[in-house]
């Protein structure tokens, strides 16, 4: 298994004490050049940019230590909710030419991959301050197929369309030891030959998280899809 990121409360107080720092420091720096103490204003905005250079260090270091890694099938990669931790798996992959039937039927311009994807609330991680049976609203997650030469491809339009019904949003609420399953269509090139699964972090904040996979430079972590279980069309 894999978390992201490691550490998540303590990176997470790291980021929001930094923001908090710097904002003081701004605001009395800015009290201090009205009131005339130019050199009080000096000093204060000298101890607010080191500790930005500080943070941005350990941000941008941590990031150029990591490593990419691809969990092969059946591991599991862990978000952080703050109190909680949410676990995605790579369930099942199938191939196939087309989706649906009748006039719902879609051809695909390559091969379609069907992913499905497991979320589960690890009752396991839960923090003392939660409550046991409180459900949890997953955040918002990027989902894309991306291959051995960096392309990617995110669902495709057609092919969801063909598995409505059949599917549940990522974003589903969970109670704790629960999970459920989402299938994502692909349609990527016939010559892809290692398709990996990137699911991760939309929010655009987790890029300035120290040991984020989505910081600048970082290592990511995938999911096989070649070694997952594999279906027929």
């Amino acid at each position: 298994m894999e978390f992201v990121p490691h550490s998540a409360p303590l990176v997470v107080l790291a980021f929001l004490g930094t923001v908090f720092l710097t904002g003081v420091a701004g605001s009395a720096v800015i009290w201090s050049l009205g009131a005339g103490r130019f050199a009080r204003a000096a000093k204060i905005g000298g101890a607010g940019v080191l500790v930005l250079l500080v943070y941005g260090a350990a941000w941008l270091g941590r990031a150029r230590l990591s490593e990419e890694r691809t969990l092969a099938a059946g591991e599991s990669k862990y978000f952080c909710e703050i109190d909680c931790h949410i676990a995605y798996t790579v369930e099942r992959v199938a191939r196939a030419a087309t989706l649906g039937d009748g006039e719902s039927l879609v051809a695909a311009d390559g091969v379609f991959l069907v992913v499905t994807v497991r979320t589960w609330f690890d009752e396991r991680t839960i923090s003392a301050r939660r409550g046991r049976e409180a459900p949890l609203f997953p955040g918002p997650r990027d989902v894309r197929v991306v291959d051995e030469t960096g392309r990617s491809w995110r669902t495709a339009l057609g092919g969801q369309k063909a598995l409505r019904g059949s599917t549940v949003s990522l974003m589903q609420p969970l109670r704790p030891g629960e999970s459920f399953e989402t299938q994502f269509v692909f349609d990527v090139p016939t010559e892809v030959q290692t398709p990996r699964l990137l699911l991760t972090d939309w929010f655009p904040l987790s890029t300035f998280l120290i040991g984020h996979e989505n910081a600048p430079g970082a290592g990511r972590i995938y999911f096989a899809l070649s070694d997952a279980r594999v279906a027929g069309s």
